[in-house]
């Protein structure tokens, strides 16, 4: 696995987080800060030459691009999906795998659960960018905060999760000065999407970061929502 650049902590702002007031942010300048990390530890510790990360379905790279990331869009026909990402599993010159679901709805798979389910675990654990898979999910849900028993690589957060986290960091909700699990007390949170994967373990990130209570999941789909 390739090690991970470190980030100094962003500023906070000077938004002041009410019951009755709220605030819209923008993402990519909170972001930034990470992205000029990301592009610092490829010119300086990997001589130039970024990770090359396989995308097989559609795209992201124009943010790739801006941050020295090798980019690879592949496309393949949805009968040919699963030979397509284990021959990315396999592939050296591979560093990392996206995905953007669903690919199949909500179509079985014969291992139980749905295909979406299936091709998100069929992922290696070593290219897996989304840490949506089991493995990570697990270790997600039982607080494990290291991949190996040895503790020499950290275990990184599903990327959404890490980056509401990262947000609310920013914005001074999450407390850093607490102590570890005590970073979000006493934080009302209401969770809205449309995907039960990236709910639950949004719901979950946060959760166990403090006496968190997120007050209401609502899932929504093309014409309807309800409450979890």
């Amino acid at each position: 696995m390739v090690s991970q650049p470190s980030v100094k902590p962003t500023s906070t702002t000077n938004i002041k987080m009410t019951d009755s007031a709220g605030a819209k942010m923008n993402a990519a300048t909170i972001a930034e800060p990470f992205s000029l990390a990301v592009r610092q530890y490829i010119e300086q510790d990997m001589g130039g030459v970024g990770p090359k990360l396989v995308e097989v379905r559609r795209g992201t790279g124009k943010a790739c691009a801006r941050d020295g990331i090798r980019y690879e869009l592949r496309e393949v026909p949805k009968d040919e999906l699963l030979e397509a990402l284990e021959k990315a599993n396999k592939d050296s010159g591979v560093h990392g795998i996206l995905v953007y679901y669903p690919c199949f709805g909500a179509f079985p798979s014969f291992f139980g659960g749905t295909m979406n389910d299936f091709l998100r675990d069929s992922i290696s654990i070593k290219k897996d960018v989304k840490r949506l898979c089991q493995f990570y999910r697990g270790n997600l849900y039982r607080n494990i905060r290291y991949v190996d028993d040895e503790k020499t690589q950290k275990c990184v957060l599903p990327c959404t999760p890490l980056a509401i986290v990262k947000i609310l960091e920013h914005l001074g909700v999450y407390d850093k000065t607490k102590p570890t699990g005590d970073h979000l007390s006493g934080v009302n949170i209401t969770v809205v999407s449309r995907s039960d994967i990236v709910t639950a373990n949004v719901s979950y990130s946060l959760t166990c970061r403090g006496r968190v209570r997120c007050l209401d999941t609502i899932e929504f789909d093309l014409h309807s929502s309800w409450l979890l």
